[in-house]
């Protein structure tokens, strides 16, 4: 059974909820699939979010079917034109992931040197510190796709630190819109199961 499956992967907590399956009926509940998981609609495919294949894929081709392709971002960010172990590097740092320390460093020269400041502010940047440029327009990267990243992202992804500042109000219209009537509870849950990779969506 699904339930069984998804307690086998994500565990039970300590009300005794299956906490992937809680979260997935949610992804459901709140329409998220109807976009997320209809091939007629433009919109990120979730499956293995948080994975660094999906990483991977994503900093190779942003505009391909699993991404932004026919959606109001799409066009807005570059492939990174990297090979794979230094789209790796940059990945992991990005993530969070543990690496080499050369590697990491290797990473952030990359991210500078790659032009990706023009549109990001650099990861692990002070929003309040001097240097922070707040009209930038591309998502803060920092922490991406950790769980208070993600966190922050269903909550209000048209905020100027995620999409707010990539797009026209027009287009933001179009976008993922904002969850406000989540309970902290119901983010939680929805946010454990995307970054376990998102189990059973598309």
């Amino acid at each position: 059974a699904l339930a069984t499956r998804l307690a086998d992967q994500g565990g039970v907590d300590g009300l005794g909820r299956v906490t992937l399956y809680e979260g997935l009926k949610l992804y459901h509940d709140k329409g998220c699939a109807s976009c997320h998981d209809d091939p007629k609609v433009p919109s990120p495919r979730l499956k293995g979010y948080g994975s660094l294949e999906r990483a991977l894929a994503f900093l190779d081709a942003p505009d391909g079917e699993r991404f932004f392709k026919g959606t109001p971002l799409e066009g807005l960010m570059e492939p990174t034109k990297l090979g794979k172990d230094d789209n790796t590097a940059v990945a992991n740092w990005l993530m969070g992931r543990p690496q080499a320390a050369d590697r990491t460093e290797r990473a952030k020269k990359l991210f500078v040197d790659s032009d990706c400041t023009t549109c990001h502010n650099e990861p692990g940047m002070d929003p309040r510190k001097k240097g922070y440029d707040l009209r930038i327009a591309g998502p803060d990267l920092d922490g991406w796709q950790s769980y208070e990243w993600t966190r922050d992202l269903l909550r209000n992804a048209s905020h100027p630190r995620f999409f707010g500042g990539s797009l026209a109000d027009k287009d933001l219209e179009n976008a993922m819109p904002a969850y406000p009537d989540l309970s902290p509870d119901e983010l939680d849950l929805l946010t454990t199961w995307l970054v376990a990779g998102a189990p059973e969506a598309l």
